[in-house]
């Protein structure tokens, strides 16, 4: 299921003019297959347009660590994950910038943690 592990780092936005979070992250088990995974969030427009550019307060997109491992970039806060070889223990969801910096707040990561 591993997608990277390229760390890109963090990027301190608390001096941005305005500054992204999430607010929810749910999980489900789809009807038919897999799992369906949506989020929200709040001062953050997904620009999948800018990636691999400069930071702009407030654009991005997120990354999917499924049990610790990055799984996908998302441009969008609804996603729907296939079924995996191995049981899902945690689902976390990043803040990134344009050039993939993890969004932080000081030291402290954007981010919604689920536990299965």
């Amino acid at each position: 299921i591993q997608h990277s592990n390229m760390d890109h780092g963090l990027i301190d936005v608390s001096d941005d003019p305005i500054t992204p979070s999430i607010t929810s992250l749910t999980v489900q088990k789809d009807k038919m297959s897999g799992w369906n995974i949506s989020f929200n969030t709040e001062n953050f427009k997904f620009t999948p347009a800018q990636v691999n550019t400069a930071h702009i307060p407030g654009q991005g997109h997120a990354h999917i660590y499924v049990n610790g491992e990055k799984f996908a970039r998302l441009y969008a806060p609804d996603f729907h994950m296939p079924v995996l070889g191995a049981p899902i223990e945690t689902i976390r969801i990043t803040l990134n910038a344009n050039g993939h910096e993890t969004m932080a707040i000081g030291e402290e990561v954007i981010e919604k943690i689920w536990r299965n």
